[in-house]
């Protein structure tokens, strides 16, 4: 039997077709301005159906001010406005629509994966609460919501959608993806190269899993499959900072230290504020031993990121190298309040330098 793809384009016109022809007959009892306002939605949907969107949304604008109380017309200029690739302008529209019309499932589904799209991620999940409350089956929301949650930095919250969706038979690469960047986040690097793995075996082009499978790989043993990975990340998007600070970590396992500051270098010369590309400077600089360099860089991730506990932990070791003992203690203290998983270097120098009573 043959099967027919349809495009964005055809779906959204569809629906909006599919709208005019529901609206019931204008009576002589309503609103004259209700009929002026339908015209011009139907004069939108020609030129939409014409592929002339600036007609389109000038036809809509009519509407609107003529009827902006009616959620369904801003809801169509939000379609319109996705289609020409104008996210968050689509995103206000859908917003007005729900302003007019509270229970509107189809804007909750537009607003959710717009939401996601742009990475505001706390609307996305409260929008998706609402939808799973309504289509409490549907596994593509289970999908949608562990994304958010992982994108709101709430990792076992999606492992708990992603877990609903695999109990109830849900299966896909979208599914791969999702857990294996999931274990990423938490650090289960073994768990999250086996999904990845599987994902880009149906999706060899996605850059953001390349690069973090190649990471994995490295994390798991397996250096030279890791730069493999990598390198096809870097063929796809040379200017992604973390790829190249990935392949940094790839020198740093073979100690080659010139190599990987080189890398991350290039990162910073892409991002110069990219606190982690600082930060991994500073500690490299640390371990060639060149003091002021390293301290330089460290402390500019503590101007990037005041609340970057990290850095205090290799600030103290640079502090008391050269001499600055009391503040070495006092980074020190900061750094173990706060980090609850202590680098082994600063651990190794922790008695050294808490212990030290040489005076300024």
């Amino acid at each position: 039997m043959r099967t027919f793809k349809f495009s964005g384009f055809q779906i959204l016109l569809f629906y909006l077709l599919l709208f005019a022809c529901v609206v019931p007959p204008i009576t002589s009892r309503q609103d004259k301005t209700f009929r002026s306002a339908y015209l011009y939605y139907n004069q939108s949907l020609k030129a939409l159906e014409a592929h002339d969107y600036s007609r389109a949304l000038s036809e809509l604008d009519s509407a609107i001010a003529l009827q902006p109380a009616y959620a369904h017309f801003y809801y169509a200029k939000g379609e319109i406005l996705e289609l020409l690739g104008q996210p968050d302008s689509a995103i206000v529209q859908h917003e007005k629509a729900l302003q007019r019309r509270s229970n509107f499932p189809e804007v909750w589904e537009q607003l959710a994966r717009l939401y996601l799209q742009t990475q505001q991620y706390q609307k996305a999940i409260r929008i998706l609460n609402n939808l799973i409350e309504a289509y409490p089956d549907s596994l593509d929301l289970r999908l949608q919501m562990a994304e958010g949650y992982l994108g709101n930095h709430q990792p076992r919250m999606s492992m708990q959608q992603l877990n609903i969706y695999r109990n109830r038979g849900g299966k896909s690469p979208e599914f791969y993806r999702l857990e294996g960047e999931t274990y990423f986040y938490l650090g289960e690097y073994r768990k999250a190269r086996e999904d990845l793995s599987r994902y880009v075996t149906h999706n060899p082009n996605d850059t953001r899993v390349l690069k973090e499978l190649g990471y994995a790989c490295l994390k798991t043993g397996d250096a030279e499959l890791g730069m493999h990975y990598l390198s096809q990340a870097l063929q796809k998007n040379r200017q992604d900072p973390e790829i190249y600070l990935y392949r940094a970590y790839y020198f740093q396992l073979r100690h080659k230290l010139p190599d990987a500051r080189d890398q991350i270098q290039i990162a910073l010369q892409i991002d110069s504020t990219n606190v982690k590309a600082h930060l991994e400077m500073g500690k490299i600089l640390l371990q060639m031993q060149r003091f002021q360099e390293a301290d330089s860089l460290l402390q500019r991730v503590s101007e990037l990121a005041p609340q970057n506990y990290e850095v205090y932990g290799y600030r103290a070791i640079v502090a008391s190298r050269e001499g600055r003992e009391q503040q070495a203690r006092q980074f020190l203290r900061i750094y173990l309040d706060h980090v609850l998983k202590p680098d082994p270097l600063i651990l190794k120098e922790t008695e050294r330098i808490l212990g030290s009573n040489k005076p300024e």
